[in-house]
């Protein structure tokens, strides 16, 4: 333990220290994991997100009718919600039947969500003819693809087209569109000709971040001439449909699809639960910015960073449970990609009330303090007190003490911020329960949610455990300074930190609301 400077009598007194010191004893064991998840075989996942519904439409112009290729491609969670939808005998398998009578239901539905007009009087849309299939993506899971051929008879020779897509709105995805033109036929406008996704088969990966949301396209046309020549179609690079993933995910995939499960493979798949849990808790959001930003701006110990791990551990897992329950046994009434969205808002509502109640209750002694003004006591120990802001103590010897601000950490409030954040959905969870859902080894799955929710609470507790230090590792920089001034503003700094921190666990909570807002179509 001499290589990571950790003092066995010191961590005794600091129940944190020493269970650093016994999660580093695991670090063999660790490392193991690591190689054999690093080795692991590839499974397939979505680029767009285990939520999305991706759409594209390409119009096919011609002389006297249009053609319509329509395309919806389903990520993992709405594609399980479909594929209950289709079981009509319930007993998982989905028969050539099932599949038949699905299309023949939803086929007029999409249909009847598509405007196409020609001089503004709606066209008739004839459906040609209808496919689907189910490529396997993450956790075994299957994603859906489904092919829509329409056709439209245009009036005259000329005019004007309107298409519209209203289908899945709003819903967070990839929706392109594009229109070209048959031999003898010149149209006009501004409408889109480039191939963006070669028909949702392979995603331009510098549009993953803000894919394209084109709804409705408006043309002329006119036929009886010779066309322009055409813009070549073009997908460029990009991310296929399917993909490989990381490998933990590949790892604890495989060893759940497996027919028989020795308590070898069950404790290297809670392991690697545990561990996709922890490397998922590393992506954008979870939160570890609002944990850095309060524990750092209070007077917090490593309790409060172990107390809202566990807190959010407790919360993740029962919301993944519940939403895990409405997928499958409300799958016809709970739209998991629709609903989503509503959930993170709430959960980032929750964050910015927890925010604004710490910057008012850390800004009063501040306001107190301009209002009355600062006292300053001397005496034989030269005593600095500044009211309910700072204090510090020279006491001639060498020894400068500085308190922090009185911003005391209460259970209440570190309660308040684990559930909010445990409130976030986690598709990545809800992909685990439902891929061992659909192996019918249901028990197993809620364990192994529990092990992932464990794993990504555990990294927001590290880096709670890292910032409680950090606080005083500056905390006892500032009481250096106060006497040899090597930084002027460090006290300033010092009695700013709890507001300022407050400030950004607000607006964090604020971009999540305004993200999840964005996401369900509200803004």
């Amino acid at each position: 333990m001499a290589a990571v400077g950790i003092n066995n009598a010191v961590c005794k007194k600091d129940r944190g220290c020493e269970i650093t010191m016994k999660l580093a004893r695991l670090a063999p064991i660790t490392a193991a994991l690591t190689l054999v998840i690093v080795t692991a075989a590839p499974v397939l996942a979505h680029p767009l997100g285990n939520l999305s519904v991706n759409r594209y439409s390409r119009l096919e112009v011609g002389a006297q009718s249009v053609r319509l290729v329509y395309i919806i491609d389903r990520a993992e969670i709405p594609a399980f919600q479909e594929k209950s939808r289709m079981d009509a005998n319930g007993d998982g398998v989905i028969s050539e039947a099932e599949q038949l009578a699905y299309l023949k239901r939803e086929t007029p539905q999409i249909s009847a969500n598509l405007a196409f007009q020609v001089d503004g009087v709606q066209v008739q849309l004839k459906p040609v003819s209808q496919t689907i299939e189910f490529p396997i993506g993450t956790g075994g899971l299957n994603t859906q693809r489904m092919v829509l051929v329409f056709e439209a008879a245009l009036p005259d020779d000329h005019g004007a087209i309107r298409y519209g897509d209203d289908n899945f709105m709003p819903s967070l995805g990839w929706q392109e569109m594009v229109v070209r033109a048959g031999r003898g036929v010149k149209l006009s406008g501004d409408y889109p000709t480039k191939e963006l996704s070669n028909e949702l088969r392979v995603y331009a990966d510098d549009l993953l971040a803000k894919p394209p949301g084109i709804s409705s396209v408006t043309f002329d046309y006119e036929s009886g001439i010779v066309a322009d020549e055409l813009p070549q179609s073009s997908t460029g690079t990009g991310i296929a449909a399917s993909t490989s993933v990381p490998a933990v995910q590949a790892f604890v995939s495989e060893l759940l699809s497996r027919k028989e499960l020795s308590l070898g493979a069950i404790l290297l798949t809670l392991l690697g639960s545990i561990v996709w849990g922890a490397a998922h808790a590393m992506s954008p959001g979870h939160g570890k910015t609002i944990v850095a930003a309060y524990l750092i701006g209070s007077r917090a110990t490593s309790r409060h960073a172990l107390f809202l791990g566990l807190t959010t551990t407790i919360t993740h897992t029962a919301g993944v449970f519940a939403l895990g329950l409405l997928t499958v046994v409300a799958a016809r009434y709970f739209v998991a990609e629709r609903y989503f969205p509503y959930l993170e808002a709430l959960s980032g509502a929750l964050v910015v009330w927890i925010g604004l109640l710490l910057v008012w209750n850390r800004l009063k002694p501040l306001l107190r303090k301009s209002g009355s003004g600062a006292h300053q006591h001397v005496d034989d120990h030269a005593h600095v007190h500044e009211d309910a802001v700072a204090h510090t103590h020279d006491h001639g010897d060498g020894h400068v003490h500085t308190h922090e601000p009185p911003t005391e950490v209460t259970w209440r409030s570190l309660l308040s911020l684990g559930i909010s954040g445990g409130l976030l959905p986690c598709p990545s969870a809800l992909v685990l329960l439902l891929s061992a859902i659909a192996l019918n080894r249901a028990a197993f799955g809620l364990i192994l949610v529990v092990a992932f929710s464990a794993g990504l609470a555990g990294t927001l507790t590290v880096v709670g455990l890292l910032m409680v230090r950090a606080k005083d590792i500056f905390t006892k920089f500032a009481a250096r300074n106060s006497q040899r001034r090597l930084l002027p503003y460090s006290a300033g700094l010092l009695r700013l930190a709890p507001v300022f921190s407050a400030l950004v666990i607000t607006l964090a909570g604020g971009a999540i609301t305004w993200n999840a807002l964005a996401q369900a179509g509200v803004l």
